[in-house]
């Protein structure tokens, strides 16, 4: 609650008599500032622990245990989270939504915890940064992937299941559903099938055939992937592709999923090199190194605007994505009206501060690399032509 000034009067201290009437104005005013200081922080530390209780009991709830802790790398506070008789699944740095400037972190915070991470905890479980506005709004997809992480999900092999070609409107709903980063467009969509009771067809047969409903309910994973580029890797023509989504159904683990629809894919289009992006949110990717796939350069943070609503907006200029909700074009609008030609991030971010939409900072990507042909130089990738994009955000809105 905040302090009144009643009650700070109230509770003023009894200053010596050998103080001046000049002096103990200033050495109030002093103390006042000093209780809303203090008052800043009780409220940062509650608004964090109600949101640290709420994930903590739903883990609970689940029958995993959850042990709080804190480390001088991580801005906020942390769960470590397992199942019984086992060691600690994953640590959850919980990241409550900010509501005011002082609750902002800086744009490095979250990179910095995870390389610290990494480089303290190499076979500990993994880091993942839980977001209080994707609790709230993607709340079934958030729980599903952590309880895949506790091993608390129905693990389907992937023998048991089949791949064939599906349509945009069929990758569109499956990824709305199931994976946090959305939808988002691609030339090439495969999906992994139950075999119960679905015919297996020929992957060109059905490229463009839309799903029926029993089809739909048997899907358990997709895979998307774009057009091929031809990349000039040190005067080598490479047939490069990006694997630009991959997730399984809601409440489901594929285990060899991604291995089998990766597979198909390279069957049908032979590529030299298979490109993809992970979110290091969710740690540090390592499953994908069984399968061929390694590491190529980290990715600097995104950086989002939580409204007065609770809810993620995207800066202007990241892509025209239906899905991916957007500053309101008026407050844009008013904005450009009033700068100059030199703005700059900082004082947009201000502008936006002021009316209630608050700066948020992921903890970046890692992009990776399966080869499927020797590349003809340790330089190859550095010395390409063209190269993929630094960011897997575009950074500059205005």
């Amino acid at each position: 609650m905040l302090t009144t000034a009643k009650e700070l009067k109230r509770s003023a201290l009894v200053f010596p008599s050998t103080y001046t009437h000049r002096t103990v104005p200033l050495l109030r005013l002093l103390i006042i500032l000093i209780l809303l200081l203090h008052h800043c922080d009780g409220t940062v530390h509650q608004h964090g622990a109600a949101f640290a209780e709420e994930v903590a009991c739903w883990l609970r709830a689940e029958s995993l245990f959850v042990t709080p802790f804190n480390v001088p790398w991580l801005p906020r506070s942390a769960l470590m989270v397992g199942r019984a008789g086992l060691q600690p699944c994953m640590a959850l740095h919980l990241l409550p939504t900010p509501q005011s400037p002082a609750e902002v972190l800086s744009s490095s915070a979250n990179v910095d915890a995870s390389d610290e991470w990494e480089t303290r905890n190499v076979a500990g479980p993994p880091l993942v940064h839980l977001w209080q506005d994707e609790w709230m709004e993607k709340s079934d997809i958030v729980r599903s992937r952590l309880l895949a992480m506790t091993g608390k999900s129905e693990r389907i092999m992937a023998r048991k299941t089949f791949v064939r070609r599906i349509n945009a409107a069929t990758l569109e709903n499956f990824l709305q559903e199931n994976h946090l980063w959305g939808p988002t467009q691609a030339r090439f969509r495969y999906g992994l099938f139950r075999k119960r009771g679905i015919p297996s067809l020929d992957l060109g047969a059905v490229g463009c055939q839309h799903e029926s409903h029993e089809a739909m309910e048997h899907l358990v994973a997709v895979a998307s992937f774009s057009p091929r580029r031809h990349v000039d890797r040190c005067g080598v023509r490479f047939r490069s592709h990006e694997l630009i989504r991959y997730c399984s159904k809601r409440g489901t683990s594929v285990v060899g999923g991604i291995s089998k629809l990766m597979a198909a894919f390279e069957r049908e289009m032979e590529p030299d090199d298979v490109i993809t992006v992970v979110d290091r949110n969710w740690g540090a990717g390592d499953g994908w190194g069984s399968l061929g796939f390694k590491a190529l350069q980290k990715m600097p943070p995104a950086t989002f605007y939580i409204g007065p609503d609770g809810k993620r907006c995207h800066a202007m200029g990241t892509g025209r994505n239906p899905y991916r909700r957007q500053i309101p074009v008026e407050l844009m609008t008013e904005f450009r009206s009033r700068a100059n030609d030199v703005s700059s991030m900082e004082e947009l971010s201000q502008f936006l501060a002021d009316q209630g939409f608050y700066r948020v900072h992921d903890a970046g990507a890692r992009r990776l690399v399966l080869l499927r042909r020797e590349l003809p130089d340790s330089n190859a990738f550095a010395n390409s032509s063209p190269k993929y994009p630094s960011e897997y955000y575009l950074s500059n809105p205005l």
